[in-house]
């Protein structure tokens, strides 16, 4: 076939008689619009009964775009796409012949002719089901799978580009993509068998000519396996609607940054939660999150009290979503991440663990977190991508740390670029070239979220050193006494690094005029202050293995370090409830009990080391904390938790305190004119708490336990009966602050001083690139 056969209609062969037309069967009734747009047969009416599909959907079969007529000048740019796609199909195969799958050129005399012209679902046709795409039939509405994307067919650097998260838009949601397969899974096989059946026989197969011989019942999804039952959404009433959306954005999105807002306020505004259930269900979690923040009686459960804002909403989206089934679309990972930020404000803060690590899961099955799968130029779907995947990764680290748990992913897993920090308003431009610029001299608000993940990543590598087993230690490298102090001395570095470049707008400054920025600045530095607590305190007390000669280096900096975190904590909460008075901050509560327990241990540690204790200042520190997590408790179930063991550490306080009057005072000043460290006390040691190492060990939980019991009552372990010991009443799982030295008391993802403390002029370790690395094997 010529390029000008193909290229132009065929003119009529006089000596051949025309092709006899086919009488073409009026159509009984119209398609409704679901099942034009979706391309399925409809047996709904006009006026009467509704079609199956809609049935399924539990909608109203509606007709208002069922007479609309294309205009001529868009059927002629159609036309034009065909040519110019023909055109690159025969430069790509010029020796192939694709009429079978297509059909034979298309002219004015034979398009109405049988073969042309097909009644029903196109996608039904006579082709072979794809072995990674198949088709939905009418039988069965088609799983939510926006945009999942091809699989690697080499590696993550050769080989075919994976198919971009934004490729592909609604009118390709009919679709069912295969997921991504990382570069070493047995689906590459496949393509192994390929090249080597090509090098043996001469003959290129592709995946989609080994379709042919696919069974469709095993190339195309389960009806059954996926959301089949009617969902009726109970969404508030529009003027609390509108009301809860504002409080969201307001006080949420603005530190955890999981929404474009223009791009959900035009969701809203056409009502897309009316046709798309995925959509309806991250309604339902805005709505319970911004509950939270909201006086409005409406908000919480008929004879429940104010810890119940949201649920109502939240409840909806329990066991129904589609997010269930193993796939995924951007809709569904946002509500994941909603999901848990309203979970760790509840009582089962286990929950939100077990959520956050099946939203990074479906996030992978998408390829969400490759960076081979984000378009070269920015736009709106990859960057939703991005703040969903970073968000969820964020809250699970946050998670794991809390509660001794492994996260669900950790930093060699995945490689995209942080989102970028560009406000939402500067996201879209007519000019592309002009998409994604944040004005020259304005701060963006994205930059609070992008240097909290840049922290994380900043020292991930060193604290899964530290909080390693021991085990996990020796296959890393590390022999005790040899790693602890070129290590902490390393992530210092670090993390001044760090500093240097948090931008101006964002540096702690208590008298800001901008809002914003102070409440943005007192996340962050309350964040960094938290992961400083939970560094350096392994290094106070002696570890198992440790020869004592580095806990003596390391106990007293490490010591004075988490309390003079605990004090900036202190002093930034004091500075935001004094400019905001009565305000929630979400995720707040875990850095303000930390700071409150440091401030105990600072009382009580000032005998181990000899320094005078500043008893009042962090008495009133402690009651800073206590009022701030008041607050917090009417919204946050584990904020009245962490109160209640405050209190009950309060009133214990005065006992350590009395017993001071012996020991010879020094204060941290004092400790650097020495220039050294300071003698432990040769004090008698014996009173209720017998020493610090004693309190970090956990030894003098059990003669502090008639007080808690007095106050909480009992404390079992639900398995077994027996009494929990050092266990967490807050969340039921160890606490770290009452855990015995030895164990494994922490996660992986913590941070160190702002300021470091001179760990003997060691040689620090290089995590990437020096030669006194445990990580370069």
């Amino acid at each position: 076939m010529s390029s000008d056969e193909a290229d132009t209609p065929r003119s009529h062969n006089p000596t051949k008689p025309p092709a006899a037309k086919k009488q073409r069967v009026p159509r009984v009734g119209l398609a409704c619009d679901r099942c034009r747009k979706r391309k399925i047969k409809c047996n709904g009416t006009i006026g009467g009964e509704k079609c199956v599909y809609c049935v399924q959907l539990g909608s109203t079969c509606e007709y208002k775009h069922a007479m609309q007529k294309f205009q001529v000048g868009y059927v002629k740019a159609l036309e034009n796409q065909i040519l110019r796609l023909n055109s690159v199909l025969r430069r790509l195969h010029p020796d192939d012949d694709f009429s079978s799958e297509v059909g034979a050129s298309l002219t004015e005399d034979n398009w109405d002719t049988e073969g042309f012209i097909n009644e029903g679902d196109p996608s039904s046709a006579d082709q072979a089901p794809s072995l990674f795409v198949s088709t939905q039939t009418s039988t069965a509405p088609p799983p939510r799978a926006q945009p999942l994307v091809k699989a690697e067919e080499a590696s993550d650097v050769e080989g075919d580009e994976a198919m971009k998260l934004s490729d592909l838009t609604d009118e390709f949601q009919h679709l069912t993509l295969r997921t991504y397969l990382g570069p070493h899974s047995s689906g590459a096989l496949l393509d192994t068998a390929l090249n080597i059946t090509f090098e043996r026989t001469g003959a290129r197969l592709s995946q989609s000519d080994l379709s042919r011989f696919g069974r469709p019942i095993f190339w195309r999804f389960n009806s059954w396996e996926y959301l089949t039952n009617r969902v009726s959404l109970d969404f508030p009433p529009p003027d609390l609607f509108r009301s809860l959306v504002d409080l969201y954005f307001e006080h949420q999105n603005l530190y955890m940054p999981i929404l474009h807002r223009p791009t959900f306020e035009r969701h809203l505004a056409a009502r897309v939660y009316d046709t798309d259930i995925s959509f309806g269900f991250l309604v339902m979690q805005v709505c319970a999150n911004g509950a939270r923040y909201s006086d409005d009686p409406r908000v919480l459960l008929p004879g429940a009290g104010t810890q119940s804002a949201g649920w109502k909403w939240f409840d909806q989206v329990r066991g129904h979503s589609s997010m269930h089934n193993g796939t995924s679309r951007l809709f569904d990972l946002q509500s994941i991440s909603l999901a848990t930020v309203y979970l760790m404000g509840c009582s089962a803060i286990q929950a939100a663990w077990v959520w956050c690590g099946h939203g990074i899961r479906l996030a992978q099955d998408v390829g969400a977190h490759k960076k081979k799968t984000y378009s070269a130029v920015p736009n709106a779907v990859d960057e939703q991508f991005k703040r969903a995947f970073w968000v969820l990764v964020s809250l699970d680290k946050h998670l794991s740390a809390s509660m001794a748990r492994p996260c669900a992913t950790t930093d060699e897993n995945f490689d995209l670029d942080f989102p970028i920090a560009c406000d939402d308003e500067y996201w879209e431009h007519p000019d592309l070239s002009h998409a994604f610029r944040q004005p020259e001299g304005l701060p963006s608000r994205l930059d609070v979220f992008v240097h909290y993940l840049k922290l994380y990543t900043t020292v991930s590598k060193g604290i899964n050193l530290i909080f390693a087993s021991p085990k996990g230690r020796a296959l890393l490298g590390a022999e005790d006494g040899r790693w602890e102090q070129p290590t902490v001395a390393d992530l210092d570095s670090r993390l001044n690094t760090w500093t240097d470049n948090v931008p101006t707008h964002l540096r702690w400054d208590p008298g800001g005029i901008d809002d914003v920025s102070l409440l943005q600045s007192a996340h962050l530095w309350s964040r960094f202050h938290s992961m400083q607590i939970t560094l350096h305190r392994p290094f106070i007390a002696p570890r198992a293995g440790t020869p004592k000669g580095v806990t003596e280096e390391l106990g007293f900096p490490s010591w004075s370090i988490c309390l003079s975190a605990a004090r900036s904590t202190v002093r930034i909460i004091e500075c935001i409830e004094s400019r905001f008075p009565g305000r929630l901050f979400p995720l707040m509560h875990k850095p303000v009990y930390e700071a409150g327990m440091m401030l105990f241990l600072g009382i009580w540690g000032s005998k181990k080391f000899g320094v005078a204790p500043r008893v009042e200042e962090d008495l009133q520190g402690i009651y800073s904390c206590e009022r701030f997590l008041e607050t917090l408790e009417t919204r946050i179930h584990p904020a009245g938790r962490h109160r209640d063991v405050i209190k009950a550490l309060l009133s214990l306080v005065d006992v350590p305190v009395s017993s001071q009057s012996g020991v010879q005072k020094r204060s941290l000043d004092d400790y650097h004119a020495d220039g050294g460290f300071p003698a432990e006390s040769t004090q008698d040691s014996s009173g209720t708490l017998a020493s610090l190492d004693d309190w970090f060990a956990g030894a003098q939980y059990g003669s502090m336990q008639p007080s808690l019991q007095h106050l909480f009552g009992s404390i079992t372990d639900p398995a077994n009966g027996e009494g929990a010991g050092g266990a967490d009443i807050m969340n039921g799982i160890p606490d770290p602050l009452f855990a015995p030295v030895g164990s494994e008391p922490y996660g992986t993802e913590h941070s160190l001083p702002l300021q470091g403390w001179d760990m003997g002029n060691t040689v620090p370790y290089n995590f990437e690139n020096g030669s006194n690395s445990i990580f370069d094997a």
